[in-house]
């Protein structure tokens, strides 16, 4: 933790479950040993955790953050109560696990990105599962969904997170499936964007963004599509703006290409 925070990390995050049986779980006076050395030197904390059990020993341990939604059971009260009274961050990273098939492979804005090599075999990873996810199983998906609807519900404060960089969630684009994952899921397409938005500045202690208002940094997408009719629009990106000055998209794309 005094190497970490030496080297100005933001936060640390520690894998508190065993994957399944596969790996050794963290002990206790570990993990509480992260968090307490990790808090004293102004590091949040964000727990990998994959049972409600799992989710509770991490909060009460003092972690600020849980990587990700828990998987089962299905949370009950007692961990309501710990989330929201101790003002624990939940991550949703949703689409890394949603069986949602090879079609969204072909979206213009994914080829945009994406080379056909790595097309092709992201196209043979999902077949390979299929029609399962890429790790863990459609019902344990199921229960997530159920869970994200029962934390929104219950006021728990839920972030953004598209779990960017692992398996099929490529960067620049893995944030858009998890906008469709959230709204699948049931919540409002406007909740959805709020979380993206406006939850993940506030996680960050970005103050100065996330929201549209007078006096913040003018960084924001201009669509020519509505997301709140349809959460897919999202990648219908007219143009990008980052402190109120708009980004040569053309020149970035040139770029990308050149490099692979």
């Amino acid at each position: 933790m005094r190497a970490l925070a030496a080297k100005k990390a933001d936060a640390v995050k520690f894998w508190l479950d065993d994957r399944h049986g596969t790996k050794a779980r963290l002990r206790p006076d570990v993990y509480r040993a992260i968090i307490e050395e990790a808090h004293a030197h102004g590091l949040k904390t964000a727990a990998h955790i994959y049972t409600v059990d799992d989710a509770k020993e991490a909060v009460r341990a003092g972690a600020d953050i849980l990587a990700h939604l828990p998987r089962t059971p299905e949370p009950d009260a007692e961990l309501l109560d710990l989330l929201t009274t101790r003002d624990v961050m939940v991550f949703t990273s949703m689409s890394i696990q949603r069986p949602d098939g090879e079609a969204w492979l072909d979206d213009p804005a994914l080829r945009e990105l994406v080379a056909d090599e790595a097309v092709a075999e992201l196209r043979a990873r999902i077949r390979r599962s299929a029609p399962q996810p890429l790790f863990d199983t459609v019902e344990a998906y199921a229960r997530m969904e159920k869970t994200l609807r029962t934390f929104v519900d219950a006021g728990v404060r839920v972030v953004f997170s598209a779990d960017t960089g692992l398996l099929t969630q490529v960067p620049g684009f893995a944030e858009h499936r998890e906008l469709e994952a959230l709204v699948a899921a049931g919540l409002p397409p406007l909740t959805v964007i709020q979380l993206a938005t406006q939850r993940s500045a506030e996680l960050l202690g970005l103050g100065d963004r996330g929201t549209l208002e007078a006096g913040k940094r003018a960084d924001f997408v201009v669509l020519d599509a509505d997301p709140l009719v349809d959460i897919t629009h999202s990648r219908r990106i007219e143009s990008v703006y980052l402190q109120g000055r708009r980004v040569d998209r053309a020149r970035l794309r040139a770029r990308v290409w050149s490099d692979q």
